[in-house]
Formats: structure tokens, sequence, C-alpha cells
């Protein structure tokens, strides 16, 4: 039996952290180290990486609709009957006419690129990024024809509440001297911070009203956003709404409009996955030259236990639990210390900025403004499964040495 009570007594006996041979024993110290590095590394990137590719999905979500639908022949002036014919579908739980443009914003002679998205208030409303953002005096003054911007764009622009900025399009109105670009300025109805840069730097909202006027859309708007209750169900819905609207809409998801960015992280988080078990590869390697050094040290004990009447697997089963203790040792403090700096990464990443007054993670890079971290069971059941297998392949072969000596002849050479 491969855990048997023999074989375990044996086995701690020979257990290489009370090696006397103080060679086997620093070996053995940095293949413990080795492997508690590569597990916490290993958990520490699985959990930043699946956290901020569910942070930057979120943020999405929130922002966008699970759902765009355009009617093929512009303009979509039938757009109040089919938000309601929409609304009325099971698995649908919000339906909001948009319209969006690209413009210039200015203020106190700063401008900025930006893209101002027309929405009504009680549509924003159900977004879940500005859940408790849009109170009841934002909604009052947005209504009344305010605008809402993010802090890195006010931030940028110089102003804050009670400002107002200047909003210019390229897509003017055409003179006998030429095509005149449309200025009008907007006070400010709120300040947003949804914790993604890019919302925060490239966005403007202003009523659904005011974006017809603006933007030259009278009683017609450029899509409609729909919102499921099951955001993955994207395939179900798309059919239900094909067979109600038929040939005449147009129908855009969130996974076709973001699919790259988030197949490009998926890809990533694998990428990383296999590249930083490479460390724990490094540690089999010093786990198989420490059971090599001790398989030729304990000859006369391996050639007298056989001569007493152990079996080629229990010799095996012997020196095949001294390496799985040994990955013991170090996968156990590498787990704890794992989910430790995990949880706790953007506490130590803002300790490490202002030690060294460097930003390790550039928000106009990264679009967070925080280091996200999710840290998931099966990610780090994976990692557990992974360094076991590898650890295990390792020590087959110098157990499979062990079993292998020739009892006289082992004796003959003592």
């Amino acid at each position: 039996m491969f855990f048997g009570r023999l074989e375990a007594f044996i086995s701690r006996r020979y257990d290489v952290l009370r090696a006397r041979e103080g060679f086997v024993t620093f070996i053995s110290a940095f293949s413990i180290l080795g492997i508690m590095i590569g597990v916490a590394t290993l958990i520490i990137a699985l959990s930043v990486t699946r956290g901020y590719e569910t942070e930057l999905l979120e943020k999405i979500l929130g922002m966008d609709g699970h759902i765009s639908v355009y009617a093929v022949q512009e303009p979509f002036d039938t757009y109040k009957v089919t938000k309601e014919t929409l609304e009325s579908l099971p698995g649908i739980s919000h339906v909001a006419p948009v319209i969006e443009g690209q413009v210039m914003a200015s203020s106190q002679g700063v401008s900025r690129g930006v893209m101002v998205r027309g929405m009504n208030a009680e549509d924003l409303q159900k977004r879940r990024l500005f859940t408790g953002i849009i109170t009841p005096d934002v909604m009052e003054s947005y209504e009344k024809g305010g605008i809402l911007l993010g802090n890195a764009l006010a931030a940028q622009l110089g102003v804050g509440m009670g400002d107002s900025v200047n909003i210019i399009s390229p897509k003017g109105q055409v003179t006998p001297f030429g095509t005149v670009p449309r200025s009008q300025t907007y006070p400010i109805a709120g300040i947003f911070d949804v914790e993604m840069y890019e919302y925060n730097r490239a966005f403007i909202f202003m009523p659904l009203a005011q974006a017809q006027t603006y933007f030259l859309f009278p009683d017609s708007v450029q899509r409609l956003e729909v919102l499921l209750t099951n955001p993955n169900a994207l395939d179900p819905a798309k059919k239900l709404i094909s067979e109600k609207l038929g040939e005449d809409y147009v129908m855009s998801d969130w996974k076709l409009e973001r699919g790259s960015l988030l197949g490009a992280l998926e890809t990533e988080r694998l990428v990383m996955f296999v590249v930083l078990s490479l460390i724990i590869l490094v540690a089999s390697f010093n786990i198989i030259s420490g059971l090599m050094i001790m398989v030729r040290s304990k000859v006369r004990d391996i050639a007298i236990l056989r001569a007493l009447g152990a079996t080629r697997g229990q010799i095996r089963s012997i020196f095949l639990q001294t390496a799985i203790r040994t990955t013991l040792y170090g996968m156990i403090p590498g787990v704890f210390f794992g989910i430790v700096i995990a949880t706790y990464i953007e506490e130590i990443r803002q300790i490490i900025q202002s030690l060294y007054h460097q930003d390790i993670f550039d928000k106009k890079v990264y679009y967070l403004t925080r280091l996200p971290s999710e840290i998931n069971p099966m990610d780090v059941l994976s990692v557990v499964i992974v360094t076991f297998v590898l650890i295990f392949v390792a020590a087959l072969y110098p157990s499979w040495r062990a079993s292998q000596l020739n009892p006289a002849e082992a004796l003959r050479n003592e």
C-alpha cells in the first residue's frame, strides 16, 4: 500500500528536513523555497488576471447595453414602439434609446476629444455603474439640460460643479461660407467616478432630448440598448428579438464588440499559468537531486529492508512519500502567502508606490483606477494539482532507482 504505516514511518525518518547530510538539507531547503514561491506567484498572478478580467467586464456591462438594436432604414423614428415591444419579451429587463457622437469638449482654453452619449435619466439610473451616483438633485439638474462627466475629464478641463462645458461637434451646419461646427454650452449637473479611467476621462452624458437637438436627430435615435436579466444568454435573446422585430432591424452584442479584448485576457491568463509553472518545475529538479543523493546515501538501509522482506513497491513508496512531504512543506505556506497577498494586492501596490513614488499600475494603460484581484477556488485547486503532478512525476525516477537496488550486491559493496 502506498500509504502503509511502515512506509510512512520509514519515510519520516528519512525526512529531508532532518537528514544528517547537510548538502541534502541545503538542496531540500531550496526545493521547498522554490515550491513556495512558485505556488504563491501562480495564485497571485491568476487572481490578479481573473480579477482584472471580471472587473473590466463588470465595468463594460455596467456602462453599455448587452444587445444593441439598430434600424436598417434611418431615421430610427419608431424607437418608442420598438422599445415597448422589446420590453414585453421574456429575459429583457430594460431597453434604453441612445444617441452617441464624438465631440470636442472645452473649458478655460483646454480642449479634449470625448464621446457624448444621450440617455434619459431614468435609463441611466438602470446602469449598475451609476447606482448611487444619480441622486435626486443630480437627476433634477440633468433633466433640466445639465450634463454628467467623469472626474478625470473634469480635472483635465479644470471644471467642477456649477461650471459649464462647451461642446463642439465637427458635423455642423452647411452655410454659403462652408460648414460651421455646432457649438453649445451646457452646465455641469454632476461629476461621476465609476473606477474606470477610460470612462471617467472620455464620456459625457446628456439628456436624450438635448442630444436629439444637438446631433440633429429629431424624434429619432441611433439605437436601442437592451439589458438582459442574464448577460450571457445572448443567443436566445437575439433569436427572440429577431423573430419579433423581423428583418428591418440588425443587432450587435457585447461579446461581438468586446470579444477580442476578453479573448486576449483569457489567453494571457493561460500563458501566465504555463510560464509561472516553470518555477515549480525548477523546484522539482531540486527534489530529484535531493532524492538521488539520499538514495545513494541510503543504499545499505535499502538493502537491509529488501533483505527483511520489503517489496520494491514499498521502497518506491518510502521515497515518493518523502518527496510529497517536501512538497507539502513548500506548498502549504505558498498557498497561504499567495491568498493573503492576492487579497491585499491593492494595499500592497499603494505602499510600494508611496515608497518609490512611481505608479506601477497606470490607469491610462490598464483602464482601471485600482488593481483588482479575485481569488477563485478552482484556480487555487489547479495550482495545487499541477504542483503535485509535477513533483510526483519528478520523484518517480529516483524512487524507481531505489526500488531496483539488488540487496546482495548493495551489501557486498558496503
